[in-house]
């Protein structure tokens, strides 16, 4: 269960990456018809990378605050109970 905080964080980071998202799309869709093909593909194809990494760093580094490791386990203990039971 989690308490009313973490409840919080986590609509919040729902709402921050849908906008990262939704922004990034806006920005590929802009440069496709406003820049050269060749920085168009650049763009897309290593500047997205490393723009969605940066943003699951920050992510993560606001998580590890809010939502501090519980003693239930983590990622791993929650894909085995989904897969096992």
């Amino acid at each position: 269960d989690l308490d009313p905080a973490e409840i919080s964080y986590l609509r919040c980071a729902t709402i921050a990456w849908a906008t990262f998202y939704t922004l990034l799309a806006v920005a590929i869709l802009v440069l496709y018809f406003l820049v050269p093909l060749e920085k168009w593909s650049l763009f897309v194809n290593f500047v997205t990378f490393g723009l969605i990494a940066l943003m699951a760093l920050i992510d993560h580094a606001i998580r590890r605050r809010v939502m501090p490791l519980r003693s239930s386990g983590g990622i791993l203990t929650a894909l085995r109970q989904a897969l096992i039971g």
